[in-house]
């Protein structure tokens, strides 16, 4: 009590056996942190009174002890009952089922979009959000001090927004175009950087990569560094059908269907220019690519039930922690160098310690 420590306080590991503090009725809840948290001494609300949500600040706590990594802890980072989470930007943003976007490191909103077709970047003072509909992206810039978000005039004909660790494009049909940024003065301004001729009919998108069909002959386009795009010529993709793929920092990973109708994942680990790569080919049971992938050059997989596999692509060195809470429904993503997921709408974190 004379520390202010308890269940509540960031870095408390609490025992596999505690339920989740999502049990508790919200207002309960509250009344829990601020007793144990914040020292005060008010008369509790009723248990039955469901009529406020989770405090975010609440947070849970899991531990697992591994033989190769140590500790590893699950951290829940947000929750809200009634508006599930959908997806995490590399940038730490969050988009809630209701199409609002919440920042993960302060926990407010900071805007809400129109379309799901939507991607979030991190600028000075604040972020860059893109969204399209009828085939035009528009954008809109959300002071991170004030929360205040203007409307920017800047257009683009496209169909499509590619995102990239912070780096956001729009495909189009003259190409992939790079949205830059920047301020003239105390003024905001998105613009058009620079832009990769493709053949944009042909090309299939997924999570930062783009596969190309070239009459049979299958190229990727592959952003990476902070203003290049790479187009190689990918013959271990030829003759089979892209059906999912993801790709980070200097790491693409795809799942296709051979002529047979059978399944195969194919990694690909580039050289630092992306002149060159190694291959990895295999067999899968699905077309389930639960991947994450941090600028650091480590990934993190989970192909089934009970085990979370930890791999460096440039050395092939690979860790796999077993637990029977890690399951194929946690949604791996990242925010930067955080491992992230997203299980029943919740986000949490994984780390070792």
């Amino acid at each position: 009590m004379k520390e202010n420590a308890s269940v509540f306080t960031p870095g408390v590991r609490l025992n596999r056996a505690v339920r989740d503090f999502s049990c508790i009725p919200g207002s309960l809840l509250g009344w829990y942190e601020a007793t144990f948290q914040k020292g005060e001494r008010i008369q509790p609300p009723s248990p039955l009174d469901t009529g406020k949500v989770m405090p975010i600040s609440a947070r849970v706590f899991r531990a697992v002890i591994t033989e190769k990594t140590g500790m590893l802890i699950f951290e829940k980072l947000l929750a809200y009952p009634e508006n599930p989470a959908v997806r995490v930007f590399y940038c730490g943003v969050v988009l809630l089922a209701s199409n609002k976007l919440i920042d993960l490191a302060t926990k407010r909103q900071i805007a809400i979009v129109s379309s799901t077709n939507c991607e979030v970047i991190r600028v000075n003072n604040g972020w860059l959000i893109g969204s399209i509909e009828n085939r035009e992206a528009t954008f809109i810039y959300v002071n991170e001090c004030n929360l205040l978000s203007e409307t920017l005039q800047f257009r683009v004909q496209a169909h499509q927004l590619l995102g990239y660790e912070n780096r956001m494009f729009a495909v189009g049909n003259s190409g992939l175009i790079e949205i830059k940024s920047k301020f003239f003065g105390e003024r905001f301004i998105a613009l058009a950087g620079q832009t990769w001729g493709i053949i944009v009919n042909s090309t299939k998108w997924f999570s930062g990569i783009g596969v190309l069909d070239a009459m049979g002959a299958k190229f990727i386009i592959a952003p990476f560094g902070e203003n290049a795009v790479a187009q190689i010529r990918t013959r271990e993709l030829d003759g089979i059908q892209i059906v999912t793929a993801k790709a980070g920092i200097r790491f693409a990973s795809f799942i296709a269907l051979d002529k047979k109708g059978d399944y195969r994942k194919i990694e690909l680990a580039f050289d630092n220019e992306y002149r060159a790569y190694k291959t990895w080919i295999g067999a899968v049971d699905s077309s389930e690519l639960n991947l994450a992938i941090l600028p650091k050059g480590v990934c993190a997989t989970i192909v089934k039930d009970g085990e979370l596999n930890i791999f460096v692509p440039v050395n092939g060195n690979i860790t796999k922690v077993e637990d029977n809470q890690i399951a194929t429904n946690m949604l791996l993503s990242n925010w930067g160098n955080r491992v992230i997921y997203i299980r029943n709408g919740e986000i949490w974190s994984i780390r070792t310690k």
